[in-house]
């Protein structure tokens, strides 16, 4: 979870090391996050950035739960925003 300057809102990001890609390790990491960026931070929305050509993000953010809300320029690029709300 970061909230750089300049972002819209609270992302959720993730970056593994290439010799762990396929191994679930980011979507169980990012889901804990998400978890705790709803329960503990009592946050109500969240976001992932992602480019329309990182399909193995754009698979981890759809199995997170996450639905592309719009899709805009963002820092010079094409991003996919994908929207995640708390369910609670």
């Amino acid at each position: 979870m970061w909230f750089p300057e300049g972002f819209p809102e609270i992302e959720a990001s993730w970056l593994i090391g290439q010799e762990y890609w396929g191994s679930g390790y980011a979507t169980e990491a990012g889901g804990e996050a998400l978890r705790q960026a709803f329960a503990t931070l009592g946050v109500g929305h969240v976001i992932s950035l992602v480019t329309p050509d990182n399909s193995a993000s754009r698979r981890v953010a759809e199995k997170l739960g996450g639905k592309i809300e719009k899709t805009e320029m963002f820092s010079g690029h094409e991003t996919l925003f994908y929207g995640y709300a708390s369910t609670s």
